[in-house]
């Protein structure tokens, strides 16, 4: 699998990195199970991205800001984590795959033209209701169509992301790093064209 960057900065675990501009397709082999976080975050030339069977997660940000119009989605795929695909203006159709249990807040940010999200009506952990992707309480939009772009609100993202934050247990990770407690801060984060909302 892909290793992890080690901070947000971190791009020498990809070492495709200093080739981003002349990426135009991304094929991820058979047998990898993880797209790891920023893997392919804003190499704006990627117009076709290809996933095997057997992917389970899809890391932060880690296919943001490409130029993609489509993907399938592997059914072997359990996780999108936030902002996996945020910014992916020209995306216009996604299908969430049935062993999906977990998107990640803003994972469909910004994508301006989605107009198909396909899920299966008994999908077991959401539903796609009036445009919009939502968790199966109702309580949650994750993604929307484009006529619907209002429904999902900066303030929502906010919340899910500061959600994921407890979900994922990332203040007990720190504080077992040796970062104490007192010293860690909980920040969510959303965009909408050059506004910017953190809570």
């Amino acid at each position: 699998d892909m290793p992890e960057p080690s901070q947000i900065d971190d791009t020498t675990y990809i070492p495709w990195s200093d080739h981003a501009e002349d990426i135009h397709r991304v094929v991820v082999q058979e047998g990898i199970t993880s797209v790891s976080n920023w893997a392919f975050a804003f190499f704006d030339q990627v117009s076709e991205i290809s996933l095997p069977n057997g992917l389970k997660k899809i890391g932060t940000t880690a296919f943001a800001g490409s130029r993609i119009e489509r993907i399938r989605l592997p059914e072997s795929l359990e996780v999108i984590d936030g902002l996996a695909f945020a910014f992916c203006r020209n995306l216009k159709e996604i299908n969430i795959p049935s062993h999906v249990t977990e998107i990640g807040a803003g994972a469909f940010m910004e994508c301006d033209s989605l107009s198909s999200i396909t899920l299966d009506a008994s999908h077991p952990s959401f539903v796609f209701e009036d445009g919009v992707l939502l968790n199966k309480e109702k309580t949650k939009a994750l993604a929307c169509l484009k006529a619907k772009s209002g429904a999902v609100t900066l303030a929502d993202t906010v919340q899910e992301a500061l959600d994921q934050i407890d979900r994922k247990k990332y203040s007990a990770a720190l504080e077992a790093k040796g970062i104490p407690k007192e010293r860690i801060r909980k920040y969510g984060f959303a965009f909408e064209g050059k506004k910017v909302l953190i809570g």
